[in-house]
């Protein structure tokens, strides 16, 4: 099986903007958990600092995330629609695929394991 535990670059290109941050994804089984650091540039805003809890799971090398919470950084709350990430484990080693918000805007991200500099 394989085990995406670990953090990743996350970039993600969408109809009014990009997100650039960092995922940080706790596998046990099939199940996944993890954190979404990043930062959310739209075309004409001033861009979003945000936090967003995820679950999901991993099956062959499908992997399925669901946004649970947001957490806004340095700023107020304001409306926010949380994500869906459905993608692929590549033989590259990366995460590729779509998002879909709750107000059902599409996106395409793609996940780089972040590589340690330390020897295991």
């Amino acid at each position: 099986m394989i085990n995406i535990s670990g953090e990743w670059k996350y970039s993600e290109e969408f109809d009014n903007g990009k997100d650039i941050g960092i995922i940080s994804i706790t596998q046990n089984g099939e199940e996944l958990i993890g954190e979404m650091r990043y930062t959310e540039y739209f075309l004409d805003h001033k861009p979003l600092e945000l936090l967003q809890t995820l679950r999901g799971r991993i099956e062959g090398n499908k992997i399925n995330l669901k946004g649970q919470l947001i957490s806004f950084i340095n700023m107020e709350s304001c409306e926010y629609y949380l994500d869906e990430f459905d993608g692929v484990y590549t033989s590259e080693g990366k995460i590729v695929g779509s998002t879909m918000d709750q107000n059902n805007v599409c996106g395409v991200f793609v996940l780089e394991r972040v590589v340690s500099n330390e020897k295991e």
